[in-house]
């Protein structure tokens, strides 16, 4: 529940992405050159990521509800708003930070996609980097979904 702040922004979800992805490149274009076999990525690991940005969006609804007025408020409320604002951030970065190393995987194995297409590893972590941008894209929306339009009158306002 954001009052006068901005919030994560777009550009810091893409500023952290693009950090991992030239550091993500470097180290696995250091490892694969030195004759190793890049880390395995698989499609199944796109299924946690949906799942989160699943999970993001539905609490962030639940907040939204509660801050519209269309749900009974209780004691907790806002604690709860603030935990769920910030589990939208957090899901926002780690997506970044996931779309990075991915997009980092795919472009050192695009040899292998290449020769392979869909059944190789870089194009799993095309899938996974895409997944990535989806966790980034809910984290956001969840966010502007915590947010308080009015402040309401603090003690002194409301005494005047």
């Amino acid at each position: 529940m954001l009052r006068g702040g901005r919030g994560l922004s777009a550009g810091v979800c893409a500023l952290a992405a693009v950090l991992v992805l030239a550091l993500g490149y470097a180290a696995l274009s250091w490892w694969s050159e030195g004759g190793r076999a890049l880390p395995p990525v698989g499609y199944l690991a796109t299924l946690p990521l949906l799942l989160v940005a699943a999970l993001v969006l539905a609490g962030a609804w639940s907040v939204r509800r509660t801050v519209r007025g269309r749900r009974a408020s209780g004691p907790h409320d806002g604690l709860r708003g603030f935990r769920v604002l910030v589990l939208c951030q957090a899901a926002a970065l780690t997506g970044a930070v996931v779309a990075g190393w991915s997009v980092a995987h795919a472009l050192v194995g695009r040899a292998a996609l290449a020769l392979q297409g869909l059944g190789s590893d870089a194009a799993a972590a095309l899938a996974v980097a895409a997944c990535g941008i989806l966790l980034v894209v809910a984290g956001l929306v969840g966010q502007s979904w915590c947010r308080l339009d009015e402040d309401p009158p603090g003690p002194s306002e409301a005494s005047a």
